[in-house]
């Protein structure tokens, strides 16, 4: 894809419009420390663009890591919307490989991936 994958806008305090995701976790860092994280997902979006022709993005947030990320971007809603879903997924492995622990917001479940993401794997 020749198009950027996130959006160079600032969004810093920007507001996601319509939440159509939204997963409550506690993580554990590898120290012992916990913190709250909620990732939400806002509703892809369709960007017409003349310079750099139709494309779509997704807005996507993880409060409590790293905030409100830029809006990922691909060549339609659907793919868009794939790829922010795709990046939850790689944040969270990462976490895990480097020791981490999930929990589920009750913190008594640890949180399953495989249960979440396996549908990637194709």
């Amino acid at each position: 894809m020749s198009r950027m994958l996130f959006d160079s806008c600032s969004i810093e305090s920007m507001e996601m419009e319509e939440i159509i995701v939204k997963l409550d976790l506690v993580f554990k860092k590898p120290s012992g420390e916990k913190f709250p994280v909620t990732i939400k997902i806002g509703k892809p979006y369709e960007i017409n663009d003349n310079e750099n022709g139709n494309y779509a993005a997704c807005p996507l947030s993880t409060q409590g890591f790293f905030g409100r990320h830029p809006d990922i971007r691909g060549e339609d809603t659907f793919q868009a919307l794939l790829l922010a879903l795709d990046f939850v997924q790689r944040l969270i492995a990462d976490f895990l490989k480097k020791g981490g622990k999930i929990y589920y917001a009750d913190e008594e479940s640890e949180f399953d991936p495989d249960i979440y993401f396996d549908i990637f794997r194709l």
